[in-house]
C-alpha cells in the first residue's frame, strides 16, 4: 500500500528509482548479503573476456529435478556421475564404490554445496577458484547473486582512467581485462596451462595443455570445465559491460588494491593453491570491509558538512579486534559492545542512499548539464549534491527545496492516516530532502533497509566463515533474541596479513624486518583494526589490552609467523611461512 501511495504522488518513474538500496555512485554494488567465498571465478572471468557473464552450461549439463515440475539443480552425485561417464578422463569411476569417492573429491576440491552442506545430494552452489577454468562453471547460475561485487573488484584493479565501463584491453598495471593470460596477473597465475587457439573472442578458444603439471585440485576443475564444452555466454537482458564505478571511499579503495595487487605478485607464484586461496578471501574480506564502512563513514561526514572528505583525510573506520578468538568473555563482550555501537551508527546509512537518490534524481532531471559524471570517481557529483542540499547556495539549491518540498507537503496528505510520517514529512527544521528520505526509508521498512546493509556488512566480513574477520552469535539480551558480533582475526586473516605486510610494495625490495609492535601500529593505522589501544569513544581497561596483545602474540608464535630470542619487544619480528621468488 505505501508504495502505491508514493507512485501516485511522485510518479511511477521516480517511485521505482527511490524504492531501493542502491546508489551506485558511492558504493557500486547492491547493499545485500552474497557470497564473496564465490565472487573469484566470475572476476576471471570477466577479465577474460571484457564482460559480464551470461548463461553456462553447467546446469543443463549436470542439473537434474528432484522432484516432477520443480527447477533443475545439480548436485555433487549427479555431477560425479556425469563424468564418470567420460572414460578417458575418468576411467575406474564407474562403479557403485569408484562414483561416491569421485563424489567426496569434487567436495573437497573444486565444489560447495548451498549454505556449505555437507552430502552428495545438497545443491552445488559454488564452485572453487583452483584454476583459471572454475570461470566456466556458471555457479550460481546468475551473476547478480553476487551483488555487483566482482564488477567493483574488476574495476578497482584494472584502473581505467575515464569511461562509464571498461574498454577491452583498456587499464594499467598487472590487471588489463580482456588483455589475454600474458597481461592480467590473475589469469596467468590461475591459468596454468591454458592457451588461447583461434578466434580469441570464441567461447571455445580456452584450451589445456594436457602435458601441463597440475594439482589434483586444479585438474578436477579443468575437467569439469571440459564436460561442459565452452566458457558461459556473454551476458543478456541486462547491460553485459562492466561498469567503471569506483566506490567514495578512493583512499580504502587504493589500500584494498595495492593489498590485492602486492600479496598476490609476492606469494600468488610460490604458495600453494590450498593455502593460496582462502587468504585471498581474507584479503577480499579486509578490503571490502574497509572500503564499506569507510563509505559510511565519509556519507557521516558529507551529511553533517554537505562535503565529501579530502582523500588525504579519508575514513578509517576503527573496529575493537577480540584476539582470544572468543575464548575470553571480557574481550569477546568489549568486542561486541563496539560492534553493537557500529551497527547503531550505521543504522542511518539507508537515509543518506535515500537521500543521495532524490538529489541525483532531481538534478539528472532538472540540472543535466551542470551535474558532474561519476565514473570513475563519484566525489565531484557527490560534492554537487551536496550543494544542492545548502538551500542559499544557489538558485538551483532553492528550486530543489521548494520542488521537494512540494512533494512532501503532497506525500503527507495521502498520508493521512499515519500521523508520525505526516510529521517527519512536515518538520520544517530539516531540508525537504531529508524529510523524504526519511519518510521514504520508514514506509519501505526495516528490513527492507537496514536488514539488507547489515547483510552486506555480514558478507563483507565473511561472518563465521574459515576465512573471515568476525563471528556472530545470538543470545538473549533483556528477554529478546539479538544477533551479536565480534571482530575476529582467524588464523587465516593473521597469515595473510602477516605475509602481506612483510612485503615491500616495489617489486624486487628485500623484506623489511617487521616487528610486533610495528605490525600492531599497521593494523590499526591501515585496516582499523585496534588491539593493545582503546578505538575512539570506548574505554578499556589496561590489563584488557595488555591481555589482548599477549593473546595475539602467542597465537602469532604458534602459528609460526612470530620469532623472538628474548623478552625485548624489538626483538620479537614476524617471519612469513612462505618465501617469494626474490628470495
Amino acid at each position: 500500500m505505501s508504495k502505491e501511495i508514493v507512485q501516485e504522488v511522485l510518479g511511477p518513474k521516480a517511485a521505482k528509482e527511490l524504492w531501493s538500496t542502491v546508489y551506485l555512485p558511492a558504493l557500486p554494488v547492491t547493499p545485500q548479503d552474497f557470497a564473496l567465498g564465490g565472487v573469484v571465478p566470475a572476476i576471471l572471468y570477466m577479465m577474460r573476456w571484457g564482460h559480464r557473464r551470461g548463461q553456462g552450461r553447467f546446469v543443463r549439463q549436470h542439473g537434474m529435478a528432484l522432484a516432477e515440475g520443480s527447477k533443475s539443480i545439480a548436485t555433487v552425485a549427479g555431477v560425479a556421475s556425469h563424468l564418470a561417464e567420460d572414460t578417458v578422463h575418468f576411467s575406474g569411476f564407474g562403479g557403485d564404490v569408484e562414483r561416491p569417492i569421485l563424489g567426496d573429491l569434487l567436495l573437497a576440491f573444486a565444489l560447495e554445496n548451498k549454505k556449505h552442506a555437507p552430502g552428495r545430494d545438497e545443491q552445488v552452489q559454488r564452485a572453487f577458484p583452483t584454476h583459471y577454468f572454475s570461470s566456466w562453471i556458471d555457479l550460481p547460475e546468475h551473476v547478480a547473486h553476487f551483488r555487483g561485487v566482482p564488477e567493483m573488484i574488476v574495476a578497482l584493479l584494472a584502473r581505467q582512467e575515464a569511461g562509464k565501463t571498461l574498454a577491452r584491453q583498456g587499464g594499467k598495471g598487472h590487471f588489463a581485462v580482456g588483455a589475454g593470460f600474458d597481461r592480467n596477473l590473475l589469469l596467468s597465475l590461475f591459468g596454468a596451462g591454458t592457451t588461447v587457439q583461434g578466434q580469441a573472442d570464441s567461447l571455445t578458444s580456452d584450451t589445456f595443455v594436457e602435458e601441463t603439471s597440475v594439482g589434483v585440485d586444479q585438474l578436477l576443475t579443468v575437467r569439469l570445465a571440459q564436460s561442459l564444452g565452452e566458457a558461459p555466454q556473454k551476458m543478456r537482458g541486462e547491460s553485459p559491460e562492466i561498469p567503471n564505478q569506483r566506490p567514495l571511499a578512493a583512499r580504502a579503495a587504493e589500500t584494498f588494491h595495492d593489498d590485492f595487487n602486492v600479496f598476490l605478485r609476492a606469494y600468488g607464484p610460490v604458495a600453494p593453491r590450498q593455502s593460496l586461496l582462502p587468504m585471498l578471501e581474507s584479503c577480499l574480506a579486509v578490503g571490502l570491509t574497509g572500503i564499506y564502512l569507510s563509505t559510511a563513514g565519509m556519507l557521516l561526514e558529507w551529511s553533517k558538512t554537505c562535503s565529501v572528505p579530502a582523500k588525504n583525510e579519508g575514513w578509517n573506520w576503527p573496529l575493537f579486534v577480540d584476539c582470544s578468538m572468543s575464548g575470553d568473555w571480557d574481550l569477546r563482550r568489549l568486542s561486541e559492545d563496539y560492534v553493537d555501537d557500529l551497527v547503531r551508527r550505521l543504522a542511518r546509512v539507508p537515509v543518506w542512499f535515500m537521500c543521495l537518490r532524490i538529489l541525483d534524481q532531481r538534478a539528472r532531471w532538472s540540472l543535466p548539464k551542470e551535474l558532474p559524471v561519476s565514473e570513475p570517481d563519484p566525489t565531484a557529483r557527490i560534492n554537487y549534491l551536496g550543494l544542492l542540499l545548502r538551500e542559499d547556495a544557489t538558485e538551483a539549491a532553492r528550486d530543489l527545496k521548494r520542488d521537494v518540498g512540494r512533494d512532501c507537503e503532497r506525500l503527507a496528505e495521502a498520508l493521512n492516516d499515519q500521523p508520525a510520517l505526516q510529521q517527519i514529512l512536515r518538520n520544517d527544521s530539516l531540508h525537504p530532502a531529508w524529510r523524504l528520505a526519511e519518510a521514504l526509508v520508514l514506509m519501505i521498512g526495516e528490513k527492507q533497509q537496514f536488514g539488507r546493509f547489515r547483510g552486506h556488512l555480514d558478507s563483507c566480513l565473511m561472518v563465521n566463515e574459515a576465512s573471515g574477520i568476525a563471528r556472530k552469535r545470538r543470545t538473549t539480551v533483556r528477554g529478546a533474541l539479538q544477533d551479536r558480533r565480534s571482530i575476529v582475526l582467524g588464523n587465516t586473516a593473521l597469515d595473510y596479513l602477516v605475509h602481506r605486510h612483510l612485503t615491500k610494495a616495489k617489486r624486487g625490495t628485500p623484506r623489511a624486518a617487521l616487528s610486533f609492535a610495528d605490525f600492531l601500529v599497521i593494523l590499526r593505522e591501515r585496516h582499523g583494526f585496534c588491539v593493545d589501544v582503546e578505538p575512539p569513544g570506548m574505554v578499556v581497561r589496561a590489563d584488557l589490552l595488555r591481555r589482548n596483545r599477549e593473546f595475539l602474540e602467542r597465537r602469532l608464535r604458534d602459528l609460526g609467523l612470530l620469532v623472538g630470542v628474548n623478552d625485548a619487544e624489538s626483538m620479537k619480528r614476524l617471519r612469513p611461512r612462505f618465501e617469494t621468488k626474490s628470495e
